[in-house]
């Protein structure tokens, strides 16, 4: 060996020696190196049913929300138009007994 080589390269050159040297262990228990099978059809039908029963059960709980909160607002505006018109019947109905009162009750004859 040269006394002049570079450090690194004597460093470098006593890895390469070492791994060489030791051997490798062999395991008693060897496992098969195979690659998984591609998935089917029937893997993926629990999945999506759950995924269907969470958006179904999901859409009809808004939808009864939605519902609930839509008759409450048509209910107010129903009973702010049945004010409304029972308020111009009353005054139909007061002009009119005002009117007749008026009158004498022979003209009717």
């Amino acid at each position: 060996m040269d006394i002049y080589l570079h450090p690194i390269k004597i460093h470098i050159n006593m890895f390469t020696t070492i791994g060489r040297s030791i051997p490798r262990r062999h395991y008693s228990v060897k496992f098969p190196q195979t690659s998984a099978p591609a998935p089917t059809v029937g893997q993926f039908r629990n999945p999506l049913l759950h995924c269907f029963l969470l958006a179904s059960s999901t859409y009809i709980v808004l939808h009864t929300v939605w519902l609930s909160l839509e008759y409450e607002h048509r209910e107010k505006e129903l009973k702010k138009s049945t004010e409304l018109l029972e308020s111009r019947i009353q005054t139909y109905v007061d002009a009119r007994s005002t009117a007749d009162k008026s009158k004498k009750w022979w003209k009717f004859w």
